[in-house]
């Protein structure tokens, strides 16, 4: 980002925001004032729970469901960014917030509002760009064991694979546009398999991982 022209204030806040003529004042705790025409707040959300503060909905970070998007009222269910909802493959209960989360969840809690029983198991994956970086992450690195890096340099993509024992939970990688998305994808499906892999394998670039997809 600074290499694009972006200054970053690092160990300081806002303490303030005046409108002038066609641009913005900020004041800073430490002291400094920064001049800008266009503010965009990016301090994450916080799901709006106040309508059922007094009700029988059972509410923690969201609207807690189980896999199934069904929630603690019967024929209620919750899905997307304000659902707290259990992940049978981690065995945990999670919120997320993105778009391709939003939407998967969102089919198939709706399949199950039409009378289907499918249990919403989707391995998590998200992605941004950053100039010319693309960044994607696959799975849940949580409570991972060991690290292994795969690629040098953003040129050729750089992916980090987070494993538990010898089963790969999560992924995330960067590179100059999108070559790290084949190899995020295939993390992904060898993290919804849980089978196990060889760590020699996920290292060596000359070595494709979907090879560990047939073993």
């Amino acid at each position: 980002h600074e290499q694009a022209g972006v200054t970053v204030h690092l160990d300081t806040t806002v303490t303030s925001v005046t409108n002038g003529e066609g641009s913005y004042r900020a004041e800073l705790s430490n002291g400094d004032t920064v001049m800008f025409n266009l503010i965009i707040v990016g301090i994450g959300i916080k799901p709006n729970l106040d309508a059922f503060a007094d009700g029988d909905l059972r509410t923690d970070n969201g609207i807690v469901t189980d896999e199934y998007g069904r929630t603690s009222i019967d024929n209620v269910y919750a899905a997307g960014d304000v659902a707290n909802f259990y992940h049978p493959h981690y065995e945990s209960y999670m919120r997320l917030e993105s778009w391709k989360h939003a939407q998967s969840h969102g089919i198939t809690v709706g399949k199950n509002i039409a009378g289907e029983s499918t249990a919403y198991n989707e391995i998590p994956w998200m992605w941004s760009e950053q100039y010319d970086y693309n960044l994607q992450l696959s799975g849940i690195a949580s409570g991972y064991d060991s690290c292994i890096k795969r690629g040098d340099s953003p040129e050729e993509g750089i992916v980090y694979f987070y494993l538990r024992g010898n089963r790969i939970i999560g992924a995330c990688g960067v590179s100059v546009g999108p070559k790290i998305g084949r190899d995020v994808r295939v993390a992904g499906m060898l993290a919804k398999t849980s089978q196990e892999v060889d760590p020699d394998v996920l290292s060596d670039t000359d070595q494709k991982l979907q090879s560990l997809l047939s073993k």
